[in-house]
């Protein structure tokens, strides 16, 4: 089969327009595996770092201590991690399918991914859409971990530097705000940690209402409405 699918290939061609073939197959090729490698190799080993970073590493060493990391474990935290949010997405986009008005906007969002993810998954390997798959899938991944990633850390480090630069240079106005070594240290060990806690707070503070009001209403709408009218059970 395979010699005579090359064969049919082959048959009628010029040379030209066989190399040409060649090179736009390999460069199809050498396309898909640095996309696929993107997305199976560097996805989850940011979003591994990420979790280590932000919960494993501030519970597990002192501010004495050096953070050891191993990027293997990394991946394998993170590959769990991207599953879950997978399963997560599936099960939002259908609550979000369910309800006519949702009253979040995070089942909507939830249910672009899982068509991006349908997409991905009918296409497979053999319609496998490289470009599309890093303009959609991987570069909206590493661009949100790549900036959780550094703004902490880099927030962190200017505060303690601009605030030591400026306690040394005019001690009478910003001395109370000089910052010792080892508080820059803990400022940068737990810079990702504060955001995530930060985010967490801000994501429950949007959400929860919401998702109270809709059970509040579900539950009304089964214990007193028949229908579209309302019914006082004695």
């Amino acid at each position: 089969w395979i010699v005579n699918r090359c064969a049919s290939r082959v048959q009628g061609r010029t040379i030209g327009e066989l190399m040409k073939s060649t090179g736009n197959w390999a460069a199809s090729a050498v396309a898909c595996v640095c996309v696929w490698g993107l997305l199976v190799g560097a996805a989850p080993l940011a979003l591994g770092i990420l979790f280590d970073l932000a919960i494993w590493t501030p519970l597990r060493y002192r501010l004495d201590e050096i953070a050891l990391m191993t990027y293997q474990h990394n991946w394998i935290v993170g590959a769990v991690l991207l599953k879950l949010a997978h399963r997560a997405v599936v099960f939002l986009a259908a609550d979000a399918d369910v309800r006519e008005a949702p009253t979040s906007p995070l089942p909507a969002w939830a249910a672009v991914w899982r068509g991006k993810i349908a997409r991905l998954e009918r296409n497979g390997l053999e319609r496998f859409e490289a470009r599309w798959v890093f303009t959609e899938i991987v570069k909206p991944l590493l661009a949100t971990m790549a900036t959780a990633l550094a703004v902490p850390y880099a927030s962190a480090h200017f505060t303690g530097t601009a605030a030591t630069k400026l306690a040394s240079t005019y001690p009478e106005f910003f001395s109370p705000f000089a910052l010792s070594p080892p508080t820059i240290a803990g400022m940068l060990r737990y810079s990702h940690a504060g955001v995530t806690g930060l985010c967490a707070i801000c994501l429950l503070a949007l959400h929860v209402p919401a998702g109270a009001r809709t059970v509040h209403a579900a539950v009304r709408n089964d214990l007193y409405l028949v229908g579209r009218q309302l019914c006082n059970h004695e």
